[in-house]
């Protein structure tokens, strides 16, 4: 049995100009039961087809003109009551003969664009240049020594004038190895040695950091110790 509640309601309602499935949504989503809002609206629909099958007026009688349906729909503001607890009835939009006014659409406000300057960026310091050690050739000092009292020092010259090449290559205070030509010329061959193992040590000391005096002193009094310890240092810079 329809809810007579329901009946009225959708009664009163399609004569403001709301559609049955306006009212429908509506009521489904205020709580009633879709099955209950289905069968109101089947009464309804049902009541006014007996209305139009009732028999034509007598012709003495006179009919009076129903009141003409206002076009402007009223907003739903009654309360209806439904399953013991109070509903609350929101407006509705109005039907298709006066569609809703869309909102207007509201205006996105561009921010100003920032002044481009003509200042143009710090170009960025270059980087300092790296001095680079190269050139070094890595060899066992254990074999250099070897070689060298097996020639009976002449391995030692050699091997001198192979290493001070590579250390004017990294160096400023390499000494020149053409100097050891001197070598052959009596009494001035010690001056000229003691000044080279000096500017040797000299060298050994700007590139690795080693003790300049120590190693000249080693090469004065253990010149087989000073042989081991400046290839060992020597070979730290290998690139």
């Amino acid at each position: 049995m329809p809810d007579k509640r329901l009946i009225d309601y959708i009664t009163k309602e399609e004569l403001e100009g709301y559609t049955p499935k306006q009212l429908r949504d509506h009521l489904v989503k205020q709580g009633w039961k879709p099955l209950d809002v289905d069968e109101a609206l089947k009464a309804v629909e049902m009541s006014k087809k007996a209305k139009k099958l009732k028999p034509a007026p007598k012709p003495n009688t006179v009919v009076k003109p129903k009141p003409a349906v206002k076009s402007i729909t009223k907003p739903m503001t009654k309360e209806i009551k439904a399953q013991g607890y109070t509903k609350s009835v929101i407006p509705k939009s109005k039907s298709s003969v006066n569609p809703v006014k869309p909102k207007p659409i509201a205006k996105t406000v561009a921010k100003p664009v920032a002044k481009q300057t003509n200042v143009l960026p710090k170009p960025k310091p270059a980087a300092k240049p790296v001095i680079v050690q190269g050139g070094i050739k890595k060899r066992n000092p254990w074999i250099v020594l070897l070689l060298s009292i097996i020639t009976f020092g002449i391995y030692t010259i050699y091997w001198l004038v192979s290493t001070t090449l590579e250390l004017k290559n990294s160096t400023k205070s390499a000494p020149n190895p053409k100097l050891l030509w001197l070598l052959l010329i009596p009494f001035v061959n010690i001056i000229i040695l003691i000044m080279y193992y000096w500017k040797y040590s000299s060298a050994i000391n700007e590139l690795t950091g080693f003790s300049k005096a120590g190693l000249f002193v080693l090469w004065i009094f253990l010149s087989p110790v000073a042989i081991v310890l400046s290839q060992m240092e020597l070979n730290k810079k290998v690139m």
